[in-house]
């Protein structure tokens, strides 16, 4: 493993030990409890087994769906590919930065050009993650949410406000793709970086030609993504004794936009520490506690395990097989 990616694994680890502790001390929550995780039956568990596994799948069809949207078709094992190298790099970095170089890695090494994986990468994540933001916020105005401090409101709006800029760009490139290509060639460092740049404001320039007939896809597959990661959290509430279905899903969506949004990688230690205001009003205190760390272990820690264990072996495959590793097309004169 890359002595970077092990510092980053390290920090999360230690930021995640010091938000159960705070969330154990603040919830009152005895160790002994935790014997509660063994006795949910195990229909219960089945359901968040196949949930979990059915997370992965789905980002797995976002990338293979906005693969198809770009106009750059990639086989199964590819989407997964990037599926788990996206996950692993988006859940040890702040905000989620790494998650799309190494997508864009993966892709590329089954031969998905650089432009097309860089863009199907980054509009996948950002469009995403502007529409869950603002269905959470919506919530959050309309009083269906949790009563937050507001040091926990900031994330949201900061978050909120940076995925919209990002979003706009892209639509911009895409509405004046000329300017756009115009504008990157005056900037010498993006150029030498990013000569992939042009190519893909001109994919982006034909995608927003047939927005009319790829919008559709394009909102069905985020909504599928994120219906199952809520699933999870709900079917864990629930389980522990939440009532009222429809606030509960309100809370879960809401608490999802905020460990994405949060500024420590996979919003590591924060997330666990917020269980109780989030939840306290549905469960005891250290019942939302015990529902946050198992959903925390089904989702986010499991997708680390499953990129530690699987992108090493990756590389290593490539690396002595046929394929060689993509290079960077050189800056256009």
């Amino acid at each position: 493993m890359p002595r970077r990616a092990a510092l980053w694994l390290a920090l999360f680890a230690a930021l995640t030990a010091v938000g159960v502790w705070w969330a154990v001390r603040s919830s009152g929550l005895e160790w002994r409890h935790v014997s509660r995780f063994s006795a949910l039956r195990l229909s219960t568990q089945l359901l968040l087994a196949a949930l979990s596994l059915g997370l992965v799948a789905a980002e797995a069809v976002r990338f293979r769906v906005c693969g198809v949207l770009v106009g750059a078709p990639m086989s199964w094992r590819t989407a997964l590919d990037a599926t788990i190298a996206n996950n692993f790099g988006s859940w040890i970095s702040p905000g989620a930065i790494l998650g799309e170089p190494a997508a864009m890695w993966a892709m590329a090494r089954r031969g998905v050009p650089w432009d097309a994986a860089g863009l199907v990468a980054i509009g996948r994540a950002m469009s995403g993650l502007l529409l869950h933001l603002v269905v959470a916020l919506a919530l959050l105005a309309l009083g269906l949410g949790p009563t937050l401090h507001r040091w926990i409101l900031v994330p949201f709006v900061v978050g909120a406000a940076l995925a919209l800029a990002i979003v706009l760009a892209l639509v911009a490139a895409a509405c004046f793709p000329e300017r756009a290509s115009a504008w990157c060639e005056r900037r010498r460092a993006l150029r030498a970086m990013f000569a992939f740049v042009r190519d893909a404001i001109v994919r982006l320039a034909a995608f927003r030609r047939r927005a009319a007939r790829t919008l559709p896809a394009l909102l069905a597959v985020h909504a599928l993504y994120y219906a199952f990661f809520v699933a999870i959290l709900v079917v864990l509430l629930q389980a522990f004794g939440a009532e009222g279905g429809a606030r509960v899903v309100s809370a879960s969506i809401i608490y999802l936009a905020f460990t994405y949004v949060a500024p420590t990688p996979g919003g590591a230690g924060l997330s666990e520490a917020v269980a109780a205001p989030f939840f306290g009003a549905l469960v005891a205190p250290d019942a939302a506690v015990l529902a946050v760390l198992l959903f925390r272990g089904l989702t986010f820690y499991l997708q680390i395990a499953m990129g530690v264990v699987y992108l090493p072996f990756l590389g290593r495959k490539e690396s002595v097989g046929s394929a060689p590793d993509p290079v960077l097309p050189s800056p256009r004169p």
